[in-house]
């Protein structure tokens, strides 16, 4: 049975890939993201695993940028007053689009009101998730992931009649 070589990509000038191209080769390039923090069910790649140690050396290498915006957003509550909470935007774009671009990699998260502390947790969680998810790239161990293996658990001793 024949063995399917990875064919490298034609070689090509970054500013003539389209957004997918490039991000192809981030996908092709990255490895795992290493899950070195503690988290109550298991371990995690943190923010700066993610972004510091593996992707900003590709997105600077194929001249992309992670952009994120906080906005607000507006809703009616089920009572039907007005509320207002934060909404933060998510993109990857091209570093050279013109400021109109409209990215179709793009990640929407309403936050929960609460305090700075409780914001701040929030906008660090959706930062490292839409750039785990945006890009495709693997963590290892992520505790947020349902299909990821669950430690097993100690066969219980049930007396036997």
């Amino acid at each position: 049975m024949p063995t399917t070589a990875k064919i490298p990509a034609p070689h090509r000038d970054v500013e003539q890939m389209n957004l997918h191209e490039r991000l192809w080769h981030v996908q092709t390039e990255a490895g795992a993201a290493n899950g070195g923090s503690k988290a109550y069910n298991g371990t995690y790649a943190p923010r700066t695993a993610v972004w510091n140690d593996l992707l900003q050396p590709l997105f600077a290498k194929y001249h992309l940028l992670f952009v994120t915006r906080l906005s607000e957003y507006t809703a009616k509550s089920l009572t039907g007053e007005t509320e207002t909470a934060p909404l933060l935007i998510c993109s990857i774009i091209p570093a050279e689009a013109r400021d109109d671009y409209k990215s179709p990699l793009t990640m929407r998260f309403h936050l929960r009101n609460g305090s700075a502390q409780d914001i701040g947790k929030q906008l660090t969680y959706y930062n490292r998730y839409s750039l785990i998810h945006l890009t495709g790239i693997s963590v290892d161990k992520d505790p947020d992931d349902p299909d990821s293996p669950r430690p097993a658990m100690p066969a219980s001793t049930t007396p036997k009649p």
